[in-house]
This record gives structure tokens, sequence and C-alpha cells, in this order.
């Protein structure tokens, strides 16, 4: 696979970072975007700008117990199995509609940006494995074993399907 090609931010639009944040909470399993949880910034002269991305709390099955997780590691089918629950509150003209697969959301945005900020995004997810994620994950004090186990591989899962659905 040839590196990613890159790109300056002022070659990205909205759009196309908006799709990089959707493919980025499909990775990580964020299950609280809605709405409230997007931001335009407005700079001293009157220009507008997505602000960069926030509230990611709900990700990496952060409110499963200790118990949840090495269960979930211990069962590669019931891992992959809980990566496909992950959903999001799609959202259109401050509307709820019903639960769509965060892959999906991902995928829509994607096609949604310019070909080369979709080539850039699923570049840098193909381009990570797994001792990418477990240097990551190192330095996180008081992480358990069971966390860090449960997080790079439901990574490496989220990885995989997003990729799937995208390419």
């Amino acid at each position: 696979m040839s590196a990613p090609k890159a790109l300056w931010h002022t070659d990205l639009t909205a759009v196309d970072v908006f799709a990089g944040y959707l493919v980025l909470d499909a990775w990580v399993a964020n299950l609280d975007r809605h709405e409230e949880n997007w931001a335009v910034l407005r700079d001293t002269a009157g220009g507008l700008s997505l602000a960069p991305s926030y509230d990611r709390g709900a990700a990496l099955g952060s409110s499963l117990s200790e118990e949840r997780r090495r269960a979930y590691v211990a069962d590669p089918a019931k891992l992959e199995a809980y990566a496909a629950k992950g959903f999001a509150l799609k959202f259109e003209d401050g509307g709820k509609v019903p639960k769509i697969q965060l892959t999906s959301v991902a995928a829509d945005a994607l096609d949604a940006a310019a070909s080369a900020a979709r080539e850039l995004w699923l570049d840098r997810l193909a381009a990570v494995g797994a001792q990418d994620c477990g240097e990551a994950f190192a330095g996180v004090p008081r992480m358990s074993d069971a966390a860090r186990t449960f997080s790079i591989d439901l990574l490496m899962i989220n990885r995989r399907r997003v990729l799937d659905v995208c390419r």
C-alpha cells in the first residue's frame, strides 16, 4: 500500500473534516455523537470553521465493567457482536431519526467528501495496526490489562469493519 497522500488542512472542506470525525467515531465505537456534540467556530474576522472534535467519553466500551471486558476478550465472537452493535442517532434538520450503524454513518460521510479526503481518512485508518494502538495505550495511567486488550481488539475489529464498508 502506498503512503497516504498528504493534504494541508486548507485543502479540506468542513465536509471533508466532518467525514474524518465520523470515521474516527466508527473506529473508536463512540456511542455519544449527536447534534449537540458538534460546533462551529467564528474567528475575529467572522469566518467560520468546524471545531475540533470533542466528547468521546462514551467510546471504547467505557461503561463496561472489567468483568465484561474480560469476557469479550476471551470470546472473539462476542466481541465481534459487541462491535456490530455500534450505532449513532442520525440527525437531520434538527430531528433525530432511527439508530444507524456507525460504519454506515462513516460511509455516507465519506461519500459526501472529496475523493482525496476519502482516500486520506481511509489510508490513515488502514495504516494503524495493533502495535500502534498498544503503544498509545501503554502510556495511559491505571488502565487495566483487560481494558487495554479490549480496546486494542475493538479498534482492530472496527478498523476492518470501517474499511470493509467504505472501500
